[in-house]
Order: C-alpha cells, then sequence, then structure tokens
C-alpha cells in the first residue's frame, strides 16, 4: 500500500530548479504600503543593522521607503540635496549617521538607545 495519493504533485528537479531560478529579488517596498509598515521596516531595518553590524538590509529598507516620498519636500524637510536623496533610494550608497537621522526625523521618526540586558559592561583599562 502506497502512502502517495493520485494527485500529490512531485515535481522533478528541472521544474524546481527553473521555479527558483525565475523568482525576483526581494523588494521591501513591494509590502510598504502605509506609514505603519514604514515604521515597522525602519524599526526591524535597524535592529538587524545593530545586531548583525551590517547596514545593508536597512539601506535597502530605508531606499524603499524614500520612493515612496515626495522627494523634494524631504530635500526641504532634511536639508539634503535632493541627488543626496536619489543616492540613498537607489541603494548604492551607506548613508552617514547624521544622514539617517536627518532622514527619519522628517519622516517622524527618531532613534533612541537602550541597555541590551544580555550584553556585559565594557571593562575600563
Amino acid at each position: 500500500m502506497s502512502n502517495t495519493t493520485e494527485h500529490e504533485y512531485n515535481p522533478t528537479a528541472e521544474e524546481l530548479l527553473e521555479r527558483f531560478t525565475n523568482l525576483k529579488p526581494w523588494e521591501p517596498g513591494e509590502w510598504i504600503e502605509t506609514p505603519k509598515d514604514a515604521e515597522a521596516a525602519i524599526a526591524f531595518g535597524l535592529e538587524v543593522a545593530i545586531e548583525d553590524g551590517d547596514s545593508s538590509f536597512l539601506n535597502k529598507i530605508l531606499a524603499s521607503v524614500l520612493r515612496t516620498q515626495n522627494i523634494s519636500q524631504l530635500a526641504k524637510d532634511t536639508g539634503l540635496s535632493r541627488q543626496t536623496l536619489y543616492t540613498i533610494s537607489t541603494t548604492q550608497s551607506d548613508p552617514r549617521l547624521s544622514t539617517l537621522t536627518s532622514v527619519l526625523k522628517a519622516l517622524g521618526y527618531g532613534l533612541s538607545l537602550h541597555k541590551l540586558s544580555d550584553h556585559r559592561p565594557l571593562e575600563h583599562a
């Protein structure tokens, strides 16, 4: 007696390879539809950047959020040039902390510092 049913689909290796090689890269902007989505995405991106020490994921999220904004108005609100904001929105840059905080502030967000509960303090020399 077989454990499979007549209707069970078992793709071949070739079918699986074709299915997975045709996937497009994940784009956070595809699911950032509301300000609440943007807030959650930025918070998550910051958390990942801090934990991993790698800001590339945050940069990708920030770029997606920026592409939903009026760049001219954002330039006025941040004091940054439109070119700087366009560069950030293409994910080809790693913005300085001052640039990041200016953009976040203009979007209505800020950065804060909190103590990690499982982190031991630095020893003084």
